[in-house]
């Protein structure tokens, strides 16, 4: 989840949480994510551009992998400062 956060935050996408498992294996099927040597966590480094993310979204939307929320209202994005801690809870609306 830091790695999509990460993402998102870098090329200011607009993106939900939930699309964190589709989008990354996708960018791992299209050999977008490599593995780094780090010490006691497992590093990466992601090989993409805005556009491509941007792509991979419409293609998630058209095919239906991805969906936008049923209501309008802020993503709430829970991310610890610590990406050893990262959690990200599934996209909750503003009641």
């Amino acid at each position: 989840m830091f790695v999509w956060s990460s993402l998102v935050l870098h090329f200011g996408l607009p993106a939900l949480p939930d699309w964190a498992d589709w989008f990354l294996s996708e960018l791992k099927r299209r050999k977008r994510i490599q593995s780094l040597a780090g010490f006691g966590y497992r590093a990466v480094a992601v090989k993409t551009r805005r556009q491509e993310l941007l792509k991979l979204i419409e293609q998630g939307l058209r095919q239906k992998k991805l969906s936008f929320p049923t209501t309008n209202g802020p993503v709430h994005w829970h991310v610890s400062a610590n990406p050893l801690d990262a959690t990200v809870p599934k996209h909750t609306q503003p009641k």
